[in-house]
Order: C-alpha cells, then sequence, then structure tokens
C-alpha cells in the first residue's frame, strides 16, 4: 500500500471479513469495476457498515475514500466509489453525504455516464 493508502485503521472494531475486504481493496487493481468480485465483496459489507457505531463507520468511510482516490485514473472504479460513498453515508453522516454527492455530481457531470445506476443494479443483485 502507498503511504496515503494505509488501509483500514486498527482502531476500527469492525469483523475481520469487513476489514478483510476493505483493506484487499487496496491490492486489487480496479477493486469498483462492474465485474469485479471486490465490488461484490464491497456491496456485501454495505449493510454491515451502516450499523457501525459513528467513530467505527467513520474510519470505515476514510479507508475507502482513500481507496477510491487512488483509482482517480480509472473512470469506472472512481465514479462507483464515490457513488458507493455517497450511498453509504446516506442518513448517517449529512457532513460527509454532502461532500461526496457534491465531487460524485462534478466527476459524473464530466464522465456522461450514470456510475449511481450502474453501482444500483448491481447491489440490487445482492438484495
Amino acid at each position: 500500500m502507498s503511504a496515503n493508502c494505509e488501509g483500514l485503521s486498527e482502531k476500527a472494531q469492525v469483523s475481520e471479513n469487513l476489514r478483510r475486504i476493505i483493506n484487499n481493496g487496496f491490492y486489487i487493481q480496479h477493486p469498483f469495476a462492474l465485474s469485479s468480485a471486490q465490488l461484490g465483496d464491497m456491496i456485501s459489507i454495505f449493510a454491515e457498515m451502516r450499523r457501525l457505531p459513528a467513530e467505527d463507520l467513520a474510519l470505515c468511510v476514510k479507508a475507502i475514500d482513500a481507496l477510491v482516490h487512488s483509482k482517480e485514473d480509472c473512470v469506472g472504479c472512481y465514479g462507483k466509489g464515490l457513488s458507493y460513498l455517497k450511498w453509504l453515508t446516506k442518513g448517517l453522516d449529512e457532513d460527509a453525504h454532502r461532500a461526496f454527492t457534491k465531487k460524485y455530481n462534478a466527476f459524473a457531470s464530466q464522465a456522461d455516464r450514470d456510475f449511481d445506476q450502474e453501482l444500483e443494479a448491481r447491489m440490487s443483485q445482492y438484495r
């Protein structure tokens, strides 16, 4: 991992599976690619993260944000990653949600793709 992408903080009180999935994303070339098994893993821990105490959720969001930003050169990973962060924080951390929504909207308007729709279609497969 690079110095900027250290993975999930050891302070986070989360399941080993959640920790493994987030940290594994730092080693995979395209963790938010539509066909990526890693995307399926991220979707599988979505509800678990939303049930975490605020402090632990914030540490997860920080790690995933670092992961997403380490993939800015990949349009699909970056767009779906921002969308994921936007959905993850909605109703739980409104400041973070607004910030991720702003970043997502600015990026998506230039990319001419609906990453929200792409991610939602994939997430619906796991419901």
